[in-house]
């Protein structure tokens, strides 16, 4: 298997920006073939790029077949299929470029053997189309596995952010605000400085929110409420089989939504939980009303914060309305009617309280969770976080999956945060989890019905 992944940093990739690529052999004893090394280190946007691995096989390959799945952000899915001895070239979507199979140069006989893939990106990678994963199985003529190697790639820092002039016009700030400025100078100070520490795992990078202190971001955006009875109806607690064994998921959720300067993140948690199970059931997309529940539900305080459990307490049994309806405006209303979208939840599921617990209810769907979020969280732009363990929360946000090192989580900030919109957070059971992931019970809503056509 050959995996690689495309990581994204705040900006557009331009033609001659690189990509460093590391990669391990994640063959196993039941693979034929295996790797000692992969070339080049780096790879060029807007350039042909050959990818070469160069090891030995313990079994002569004669024909084979190889498999390769695309997933990336916005939902990209897409599944490539070729013969191992003959060359094949695929258009990624979107328009972002080309992959490659250079084909085995069968038949393969007992010994060194090479393996070539081809990848050319476009000469402009967009933020929202820069994180992908490529999942590469070749089998030989009696369908065992024949080569796994992990290649991981992504965007180098340039090292530099945008003078303060360049940020507010970029974001429609008043470059001339001295004290925005000041703000906006000790944030990118910070920033250089945790690019700069070779024991940081994530890179980060100036963004809509880099013209705040972090008291002031957290005031306004970071408003989710602690813990308190819940009243609606909990339906069951889902805990981890005995023999769970953690793999990976990656549910394909609804679109990344933005907030705005509101702090209802609790809303969005909530409800990009119940879109992505009703679209994990139906396979179809819907787009809940935010606006809804910052007007309606009184036991959360709108755009002052709330929690999900509340929200699904006030949505219990109730028209759920579109978004089209009654749309999102990122401040306090009053309660009104929209269109019904034919969903409803009647309860949740709450989550044990562990890593093996939240995992192994990702592995069924995805799952709304509260974190902690630090000036790291405000200020992240791609890669793996390293997370404080702390027993605090102030973020309602939906967790997508996990890999082998990190949780995958969808957040509520726009596209132009982290990665596309996501962030992926190192694995930990320390305290209470990443970024306090698990200090809340996570939740599953449960009894998601759509009674008529979304």
């Amino acid at each position: 298997m050959s995996k690689l992944v495309f990581a994204s940093l705040v900006g557009t990739g331009l033609a001659g920006d690189k990509l460093a690529l590391t990669w391990e052999d994640c063959g196993d004893a039941s693979t034929h073939g295996h790797a000692d090394d992969v070339q080049p280190t780096e790879i060029v946007i807007g350039q042909d790029n050959t990818i070469t691995a160069t090891g030995s096989t313990d079994k002569a390959i004669s024909s084979g077949s190889f498999t390769a799945k695309l997933t990336g952000s916005l939902g990209i899915s897409e599944t490539y299929t070729g013969k191992v001895c003959e060359a094949s070239e695929f258009n990624l979507p979107l328009g972002i470029g080309t992959l490659s199979w250079a084909g085995m140069a069968c038949p393969v006989a007992v010994g060194p053997v090479t393996v070539g893939l081809g990848l050319k990106l476009a000469s402009a990678v967009p933020d929202t189309l820069a994180t992908a994963d490529v999942a590469l199985t070749a089998v030989d003529q009696d369908g065992e596995p024949a080569l796994c190697v992990n290649n991981h790639l992504e965007r180098e820092a340039s090292g530099t952010q945008p003078t303060f002039q360049e940020w507010a016009a970029q974001y429609g700030f008043n470059g001339a605000d001295t004290t925005m400025e000041a703000k906006y100078n000790a944030n990118v100070e910070q920033i250089e400085a945790w690019n700069a520490d070779p024991e940081e795992t994530a890179t980060y990078a100036v963004n809509q929110f880099s013209g705040m202190t972090y008291d002031e971001f957290a005031a306004q955006y970071l408003t989710a409420k602690p813990l308190s009875d819940m009243d609606v109806p909990i339906l069951q607690e889902l805990a981890p089989e005995e023999d769970f064994v953690a793999t990976e998921s990656d549910w394909n959720v609804t679109p990344v939504k933005n907030q705005g300067s509101c702090g209802s993140c609790w809303a969005f948690g909530t409800l990009g939980g119940i879109e992505a199970v009703h679209k994990q059931h139906t396979g179809a997309t819907v787009n809940l009303a935010e606006q809804q529940l910052v007007d309606c539900s009184t036991q959360n305080n709108g755009c002052s914060g709330g929690r999900p459990d509340w929200a699904i307490n006030y949505l219990s049994g109730k028209s759920i309305y579109t978004t089209a309806s009654y749309p999102y405006t990122a401040r306090d209303g009053s309660c009104r009617s929209g269109t019904a979208s034919g969903v409803t939840v009647s309860g949740y599921s709450r989550v044990t309280k562990s890593e093996s617990g939240l995992l192994s209810a990702l592995d069924k769907s995805a799952v709304t969770v509260m974190v902690y979020a630090d000036s790291k969280f405000q200020s992240y732009s791609s890669g793996v976080i390293t997370a404080s363990t702390t027993c605090s929360l102030n973020h309602a946000v939906l967790a997508t999956g996990y890999g082998s090192n990190y949780i995958k989580i969808k957040n509520s900030w726009g596209t132009g945060w982290g990665e596309a919109g996501y962030i992926r957070v190192g694995r930990t059971t320390s305290g209470c989890g990443p970024f306090g992931i698990w200090y809340d019970y996570p939740v599953v809503p449960t009894g998601v019905n759509a009674a008529v056509e979304v």
